[in-house]
């Protein structure tokens, strides 16, 4: 009987780790875990670790290596994805299945989302320690029948998800799991070579790599490199031949070619390119092999680009990753609709809006086509109508009347006044909260304790204004807020923002237009914390005895949920009822309802107000996760709960004709047919540039919070720093617009204005370390006084003056968050990924949107700095420019030395404390200190960010930050090649000192 390991998810800590589980994975015989529904996202290893039961712990190498714990593997897995990891076609299926009746032998077989998985059992289980070696060969051999096989699979730590499970929230079941022909397989150990031990410095030996299998056959995939890369050596390469060579070795390994296949490939490379001594080269290339899986230093693609860069670019092209392949889709591809003039487009988008069916419809119109003004627009002539026949009736003609939803209240002003402008009556909705006296203050005098009521869901006008019409506030009769309304009762033109849509849509009647101008979320998304809870429990007495008995219990399993993270929240609430929580008024109830002397309490307190909002709007959001339809995960030590936004889903499913207005409708479009129940009419409107725009991409696939984040706070890394100096040299002297992470943004113009004060006082309220500051401005770019415009990211909609700037560009990839995403596509049953990677084009799409492309006379320029492409029909076509920035994280250079660690680890209380901030485990962490390996940039960053944190100098003295060594080095060279010249730390053990 052959057993696997099975985790509920892939989050678990790995010993040593004090947060490791020992109980983590369940041992189960490999045929059943293979059928078996998983209820969570079950993945298997194919490793036990000896010493325990029925469950295990989460292994690591640096555990094993170490001899803390010993494993051995039962079972070989292999991935083979479809080509750029495409969905399964009937087509690719059948291919599929006719290739495997020919080709799997021992094996079994099952169909993943974007692949298949081969699974190998073996008759005795093999030590871990010389599991890869025979991985690596039997890869070998799948290759040889022809598999496109993922080497990472090598790995004998990785984990595989198995065919049934829960993914994304939701249930995936595999539809082909075949395991007919799978039976185990005895592995021949006669010419295993020993396992390696950890060891300062492996010295250099002539042709190396002793222990890779190395073939003699090249695959065909592998073919295809030989030509394009045989013809750049020839046409670039005049002199260094054998740098060039071991360079090239090098940078087709970081871009997967298999160490087994390398000197067989460039021994190839170089007879195609007529060297005189090719066999040499094949000699340099296993030594290359060799010293990768030793984990020494080799020279890689970082060198062939400064040194041969026409070799490095065909490198680049000839072995794109699927992420490359993707970016070179996506800006070759043709517009979703062909642009047209300004004019035409405006024209048919105005068009769109007049004929306007019963029901809903959605409209797509890029930035800059003046969406806003088309509403405008058509909202003054349709108030123009006259009766068809000549009659004395006060009410207004059918089809005359328009309400327009806006975002903010600033715009709903602006379109009030615009349309006043032009002599068209306008009633204008409002929020108590929103009205401002002339010197800046609230109008409203409790304006302290509304907000966290109103953020509870509350109604404000209700509970404080008219005081549930027995107690209205005092100074109600001098308030100017309290109506929330202004202007004539008898304008057939309606404006206000979304928290008003039920009185917008009221106004517009089910023979006017209600036109919602970028929605809000179709889905509301609450985060409850453990603290909330408390607040909750402390509160519920606060409430209508019958909604607080009925609540108390969802509250009580919600806390208990926290203790308990790998069951499912349906496992948590299933015996719970809500349903008579608001007794026979239940259908007039939208917030928790709030005895009245609390309310009158509340008023006078912010303090209490502010737990009350918040045991609101906790209660309500477990109603709704209750009640349903919601989307329930624990995630991070936050519970999130996603449920439909009610006041959007009303007014979307009204009677009479309402359009939604979206630079992103089309992501938010099969949200909105699952909340009215059918696919409405979209329209898609796009128009030509009006003057040259000149659009750049530098793939730099780490620019993303998680790369340059840890827990909200900035690692400073050269990643960071060259990044920034990347957009300052692409913009030269002239002044542009920036738009990038909020602190990031915040750091720039720290660097921009080293001596303001202000800058400082906003980088701690963001909770950042003010000597993160302070070192970034010693070691970063010099920017002081550079002219730029900054934004962030989920701000840019109101940086409409920056059309008068001639360059824009974006830095980092937005990427939402992504629990946030998954809890949306359980709604929808869309694809969490693709979801996501549109939400964060359509950020950048918005963000670029600022040149107001549309509606140039001059030539402008735009770049974005990260791995995506912004939406929108200006990055396509092939208009786009791609340059390489870099390979991954962080270049791996030697910038703080072993004592300089030794002493801060020390200082941290050892080892053991400084590996659970680090994230990587004991062993490797020990090779830094001992010197047997550089630290990496990003560990050395950590470990001074730590320091400072401890109250440290960043050699473990008490030397104040600014009189210390650099945290990084960045030399002038460096900033001048920018992230051109690639600084990388590849994510497997290896490095490139060039």
């Amino acid at each position: 009987m052959t057993l696997v390991a099975v985790a509920p998810h892939t989050r678990l800590t790995g010993v040593p780790k004090e947060t490791a589980r020992l109980d983590a994975y369940e041992r189960v015989e490999l045929v059943e875990a293979l059928h078996r529904t998983w209820r969570t996202d079950a993945h298997a290893v194919g490793y036990l670790a000896a010493g325990f039961g029925p469950r295990q712990p989460r292994l690591t190498k640096g555990a094993v290596l170490e001899g803390l714990y010993n494993a051995q593997t039962t079972v070989f897995f292999c991935d083979i994805d479809n080509p750029r990891h495409e969905a399964w076609t009937d087509e690719m299926r059948a291919a599929a299945f006719a290739f495997d009746a020919h080709h799997l032998q021992t094996e079994g077989v099952y169909h993943t989302r974007s692949g298949r998985r081969l699974v190998q059992p073996l008759a005795e289980p093999l030590p871990v320690l010389a599991a890869e070696w025979h991985i690596r060969r039997w890869l070998l051999e799948l290759e040889g029948r022809g598999y496109l096989v993922d080497w990472s699979c090598t790995d004998w730590t990785r984990h595989f998800r198995l065919p049934h499970v829960r993914r994304d929230g939701r249930a995936f079941t595999s539809p082909v799991v075949d395991l007919s022909r799978m039976q185990p397989i005895s592995i021949d150990r006669a010419d295993e070579p020993s396992p390696s031990a950890p060891r300062p410095r492996a010295p250099r030996r002539q042709g190396g790599g002793a222990a890779v299998a190395f073939s003699s056959e090249l695959p065909e995939r592998w073919h295809a490199l030989v030509e394009p890369l045989a013809r750049a050596i020839r046409q670039t390469v005049t002199q260094d031949w054998h740098a060039c060579y071991l360079a090239l070795g090098g940078a087709l390994l970081g871009r997967g070619v298999p160490p087994e296949h390398l000197p067989e490939l460039v021994h190839a490379i170089a007879v195609a390119a007529d060297s005189v001594k090719p066999e040499n080269h094949a000699i340099g290339a296993r030594d290359t092999a060799g010293r990768w899986l030793d984990a020494l230093p080799i020279t890689g693609l970082n060198s062939l680009a400064l040194e041969w860069p026409g070799v490095a670019d065909t490198v680049e092209r000839v072995t794109l990753t699927a992420r490359g392949e993707r970016v070179q889709a996506l800006v070759e591809a043709p517009p979703a609709v062909p642009p047209q003039s300004l004019a035409d487009t405006v024209a048919a988008l105005e068009r769109t809006l007049r004929d306007a069916p019963n029901g809903l419809s959605v409209i797509k119109a890029e930035c800059g086509l003046g969406k806003t003004r088309s509403a405008e627009t058509v909202a003054a002539e349709r108030s123009a109508k006259r009766h068809l026949m000549v009659v004395d009736s006060a009410r207004a003609p059918t089809q005359s009347k328009t309400s327009i939803s806006v975002d903010k209240n600033s715009l709903a002003l602006q379109v009030a006044a615009n349309l006043r402008a032009h002599g068209v009556a306008v009633r204008r909705y409002f929020g108590a909260l929103s009205v401002r006296r002339p010197d800046g203050t609230p109008e409203c005098r409790y304006h302290a304790s509304a907000g966290p009521m109103v953020a509870g869901g509350q109604s404000i006008r209700w509970e404080f204004c008219l005081g549930r019409g027995k107690e209205p506030c005092e100074f109600y009769d001098e308030c100017s807020a309290k109506d929330g309304v202004e202007g004539p009762d008898d304008a057939r033109v309606t404006v206000g923002t979304h928290p008003l849509l039920a009185e917008l849509a009221s106004a517009a009647g089910s023979t006017g237009l209600l036109v919602i101008d970028e929605p809000p979320p179709v889905l509301a998304v609450e985060k409850l914390a453990r603290e909330d809870l408390a607040t909750t429990a402390r509160c519920l007495s606060a409430f209508e005895p019958l909604f607080s008995d009925a609540l108390a219990p969802v509250v009580a399993a919600a806390s208990a949920w926290f203790d308990a993270p790998d069951k499912m929240w349906a496992d948590m609430s299933d015996t719970l009822d809500v349903s008579d929580a608001f007794g026979p008024d239940a259908r007039q109830r939208h917030a928790p309802p709030i005895l009245r002397q609390n309310v009158f309490v509340a008023r006078r307190s912010p303090r209490y107000a502010g737990m009350l909002g918040t045991a609101s709007r906790v209660l309500w959001a477990l109603y709704r996760a209750v009640m349903g339809p919601a989307a329930v995960a624990l995630e991070d030590g936050v519970i999130s709960i996603a449920a439909p936004n009610d006041r959007l889903a009303a007014a979307l499913r009204r009677d009479g004709s309402t359009i939604v207005t979206d630079a992103n409708a089309d992501i938010h479009l099969p949200s909105y047919a699952r909340i009215i129940g059918y696919t409405p009419p979209f329209h898609h409107f796009a128009a030509r540039d009006g003057a040259a725009v000149e659009r750049s991409l530098h793939r730099y696939s780490g620019a993303t919070r998680r790369n340059w984040f840890e827990h909200g706070r900035l690692v400073l890394t050269t990643g960071v720093l060259l990044a920034i100096g990347t957009v300052f040299d692409w913009a030269g002297s002239e002044r542009f617009g920036l738009i990038t992470f909020r602190t990031l943004e915040i750091l720039i113009r720290g660097l921009i204005q080293p001596r303001n004060a202000d800058v400082e006082r906003e980088w701690k309220e963001a909770g950042q370390n003010i000597e993160i500051l302070r070192v970034a401005r010693l070691d970063g770019p010099d920017l002081e006084g550079r002219a730029v415009e900054l934004g962030h990211y989920g701000a840019t909609r109101g940086l409409d003056h920056w059309k008068e700037l001639d360059m824009v560009a974006t830095l980092g990839d937005p990427w939402p968050h992504l629990g946030d995403v998954r809890l949306g596509a359980d709604f929808t049953e869309g694809d969490p990924d693709s979801m996501a990677e549109a939400m964060a084009r359509a950020e950048l799409e918005q963000a670029h949107g600022r040149l107001r492309t549309v509606h140039r006379t001059r030539p402008a320029r735009a770049i974005h700095v990260g791995a995506l492409v912004p939406g929108g029909s200006g990055w396509s076509s092939g208009q786009v420019r791609v340059e390489r920035a870099d390979n991954g994280r962080p270049k791996n250079l030697p910038r703080m030395l072993p004592d300089e660690a030794r002493a801060i680890v020390e200082e941290l209380g050892g080892v053991g404390a400084a590996v659970s901030h680090l994230g990587c485990d004991r062993s490797t962490l020990k090779r830094y200190l001992a010197g047997a390996r550089g630290i990496p940039v990003s560990v050395a960053a950590k470990l001074k960010t730590l320091a400072l944190n401890q109250g440290m100098g960043g050699d473990g003295s008490e030397t104040p930050y600014r009189e210390m060594s650099p945290l990084i080095g960045v030399s002038e060279p460096s900033l001048q090649y920018g992230l051109a010249i690639g600084v990388s730390e590849p994510s497997q053990p290896k490095k490139d000192v060039a």
